[in-house]
């Protein structure tokens, strides 16, 4: 096409910069476009493949629990090897807190109150103090009678989240013997436990711990390390199924310079 000749000369030359100019527009912005998406897709690779493993953990953590199972306390003897403090067994009774979501937790409280022959106010506060999202076993009381024990058992289908298991208390074959040096262990107190969980110590509700002597003064020899049962919880909190366990492994003994025998002499004359 020829040039309109009423046009002037600057006229013209602006008019031959625009012809095209639409189509480079639309072929840079195209090409921005195709690097930006280029860009983004290796980080979106990036995120499902080495970062999916990572947020599926994190999904998992939401659904699995420790349940803790507390270790044997290690033994405390003489310069011979002789057995000053040790540990026997007994039954006792725990229930999960968890389990107060569930409707029937009213029912488990009466028949746990019934056999047990303790007030269901006790019960249910020993529980919530701990309160229904921790994973520890709170012990509801401990030297269960055999037929406390066979009576629990016949109820099972009427209970949520109860436990009986044997656990290990202190046993002190020479009695008062020594008892100055050996000194004993105790329940935790709250106000021993709020100090220990502001030190990062795993002690927990129910806790024994020693209170005197070389009980107290070799606590971290003598209390072993927890193991426990790693469950599935649903969205409510209530146990699906066990997935592993781990034990609990005992205490180390603590052997003295102290002779039994001439302890004992010593308290006779």
């Amino acid at each position: 096409m020829l040039p309109n000749p009423s046009l002037s000369r600057q006229q013209r030359q602006r008019s031959q910069r625009t012809v095209g100019g639409g189509v480079r527009s639309f072929v840079v912005g195209s090409f921005v476009t195709l690097l930006l998406f280029g860009a983004l897709v290796p980080r979106l690779s990036f995120l499902q493949l080495s970062e999916g493993e990572l947020n599926q953990q994190r999904a998992e953590e939401n659904r699995i629990r420790l349940i803790p199972k507390r270790p044997e306390r290690g033994k405390i003897l003489d310069r011979k090897g002789r057995i000053l403090a040790n540990s026997t067994y007994t039954y006792s009774v725990f229930v999960w807190p968890v389990a107060q979501k569930d409707a029937k937790w009213p029912q488990t409280v009466k028949v746990l109150s019934d056999i047990l022959n303790m007030p269901a106010a006790d019960i249910q506060a020993r529980v919530e103090q701990e309160g229904q999202n921790s994973t520890s076993l709170i012990r509801v009381t401990r030297g269960l009678s055999f037929p406390q024990v066979v009576a629990l058992s016949e109820r099972t289908s009427d209970i949520v989240g109860v436990e009986i298991d044997k656990e290990a208390i202190r046993y002190y074959p020479h009695g008062e013997l020594a008892a100055q040096v050996i000194g004993y262990i105790g329940e935790i107190s709250e106000e021993e436990l709020t100090r220990k969980r502001k030190q990062d110590q795993p002690y927990r509700l129910g806790d024994v711990i020693g209170q005197l002597g070389i009980e107290a003064s070799y606590e971290q020899t003598l209390r072993g390390t927890w193991g426990g049962n790693q469950i599935e919880v649903d969205g409510s909190g209530r146990i699906v199924r066990i997935l592993g366990q781990k034990l609990p492994i005992a205490g180390t003994d603590v052997q003295l310079t102290l002779d039994i025998d001439v302890n004992g002499r010593r308290n006779k004359h």
